[in-house]
């Protein structure tokens, strides 16, 4: 097995992230298995998993085995995948470190469906209406201590 590069794509408009696995021998692969794992490039925390078992690989072939982000956008950065697996029982492992840029997550999350984008337009109109309430609440004390305030 041998991994010939790690990218980000999209299939039926749903965001993966990519390894594309060859197998460099004349034989059929009849029992393949992947484990894959995403961090960020120097992390130690999961974020991204995909396995697969009981898979068959052609002679000389090769295919994108993909994580699929479950609906999750895509994060500029970079990061680093794991790959272990046994090709018909023969172990194999490799790491690559890989890049996303931050036009390619925007152009594939606006594509993408199901995908939202974090907003912080909650956070603002959260802080909006607390400097409103403080703002309003400064004038009423002060309108209180000047005598100005009609009381029930």
């Amino acid at each position: 097995m041998k991994l010939n590069a790690v990218q980000v794509e999209q299939r039926n408009a749903r965001n993966y992230i990519s390894a594309n696995l060859q197998n460099t021998v004349p034989r059929i692969i009849k029992k393949l298995e992947v484990n894959a794992r995403v961090y960020k490039e120097s992390g130690k925390k999961v974020l991204y998993e995909g396995n697969a078992t009981n898979l068959r690989m052609a002679p000389h072939s090769n295919f994108n085995y993909g994580i699929n982000l479950d609906d999750q956008p895509l994060i500029a950065g970079k990061y680093r995948m794991e790959i272990t697996g046994k090709a018909d029982g023969v172990p194999f492992s490799f790491k690559r470190n890989f890049k996303i840029e931050r036009k390619i997550a925007t152009d594939f999350n606006k594509n993408a469906v199901y995908v939202e984008e974090k907003s912080a337009l909650w956070l603002w109109l959260l802080i909006s209406a607390l400097v409103v309430v403080v703002v309003g609440l400064v004038i009423y004390l002060r309108r209180v201590k000047k005598g100005k305030v009609n009381k029930f």
